[in-house]
């Protein structure tokens, strides 16, 4: 690979300097083991599950603060956020917890579809 700013090549695989060690990427010597693969997926999975619950929780107590406003008699009109918010949070269990299906899931075709949803789902709850 090539670094798109510096031009500096590395291996993909080692990510050392391409030259002058390297030849061809058949003959790196780096070999990711299987259990190192596994640790790096459950970590990438675990990571983006906690994000979502961190966020869940952000918008329960954005829910909450903006229902103590709402008690202001001169503010009465926030139920469109209050609704929003409702709304975040039900997506954001969603998408926790489909981070726990796809990381115990093994079935491929099935697992192409969910992760499209997944993404657009994830698209279109970050733009609310």
């Amino acid at each position: 690979m090539t670094c798109a700013k510096c031009s500096h090549g590395f291996c993909w695989r080692c990510l050392k300097p391409w030259r002058p060690n390297h030849k061809d990427y058949y003959n790196c010597s780096a070999m990711v083991s299987k259990a190192a693969w596994q640790e790096k997926r459950f970590q990438d999975y675990n990571e983006r599950c906690t994000f979502h619950h961190h966020a869940r929780e952000f918008a329960t107590s954005l829910r909450n603060s903006i229902s103590s406003i709402r008690e202001m008699p001169k503010i009465r009109n926030l139920t469109f956020v209050l609704d929003a918010c409702k709304v975040l949070e039900q997506a954001r269990k969603v998408l926790a917890y489909s981070c726990v299906y796809s990381y115990y899931n093994q079935d491929t075709e099935s697992m192409d579809i969910v992760e499209q949803q997944t993404e657009s789902l994830e698209l279109l709850t970050n733009a609310l």
